[in-house]
């Protein structure tokens, strides 16, 4: 259920010390951003689960827990499925996303980020269970997907996966300020997950499960990777390490990975 006065437009929660400021053509350049198209024909936008109404705004990265939180809005009616909704045209699309941005700052707009090296052993193993154009081969050794996916952009699949859709500085960032009002750590789910629940006034789910600030909300986890995460320390040599930071080095700084 949703607690009446849920939501207020002023922002509450920043990752670290950092102010949330926009510079004069900031959200000229958001609309550019998350409506161009990328070389695989995705949309920064359709990522996005808004409400117009209680203006709040989630932005899923891959790996990220963003599953459990998409499921979590949509059960609480804080998600107008405009934006996540495949069979919907890109000009509704796209008019909707500009309705959202002339109001920018009057939603919270919050969303999670993840250790970079455990969400690249994370998108990993995803990829190589996937069946399809954008599936990973199974025979792609960690070290390949580093080295020849990650750390290389020769083909427009490797551009369009493993770029600019996986670096967490550019999909929090728009030339270099802040676009979220919460960002949240994989690593601190639950804590930050009751913040956001704090901050939107969200009780419970309208399922069974219970969801109230101060308990675990691990029970409300979907989409949870398969592979063994006891071994994960056995997946990086220095050297892929070096490719990875060489890689993302706005990330790495930002974010202190």
């Amino acid at each position: 259920m949703l607690l009446k006065n849920h939501v207020s437009t002023a922002p509450l929660f920043i990752l670290g010390n950092h102010k949330l400021t926009t510079s004069p053509n900031f959200k000229e350049k958001l609309i550019e951003k998350f409506t161009a198209e990328s070389t695989l024909g995705h949309y920064l936008m359709t990522p996005l689960i808004v409400s117009q109404t209680y203006k709040t705004l989630y932005f899923h990265i891959a790996k990220t827990g963003g599953s459990s939180i998409a499921q979590l809005l949509r059960e609480n009616g804080l998600d107008d499925g405009v934006l996540s909704n495949k069979k919907e045209s890109l000009e509704i699309k796209t008019a909707y996303f500009k309705e959202v941005v002339e109001n920018w700052d009057e939603y919270y707009k919050f969303t999670f980020v993840r250790n970079k090296f455990d969400l690249l052993i994370s998108l990993y193993n995803y990829d190589r269970q996937l069946n399809g154009k954008f599936s990973l081969s199974k025979d792609v050794t960690f070290e390949q997907f580093i080295k020849e996916y990650v750390g290389c952009d020769d083909t427009d699949l490797k551009q369009g996966l493993y770029t600019d859709w996986i670096d967490q500085h550019y999909l929090t960032h728009l030339n270099g300020e802040h676009m979220y009002d919460f960002i949240g750590q994989f690593d601190n789910f639950d804590d930050d997950l009751n913040k956001v629940c704090y901050r939107l006034g969200l009780h419970k789910t309208r399922g069974s499960t219970s969801f109230a600030v101060g308990l675990d909300n691990t029970q409300i986890r979907v989409n949870v990777g398969n592979y063994d995460r006891s071994k994960k320390e056995g997946y990086y040599t220095p050297d892929l390490k070096e490719v990875v930071r060489a890689r993302f080095p706005e990330e790495m700084q930002t974010f202190g990975w």
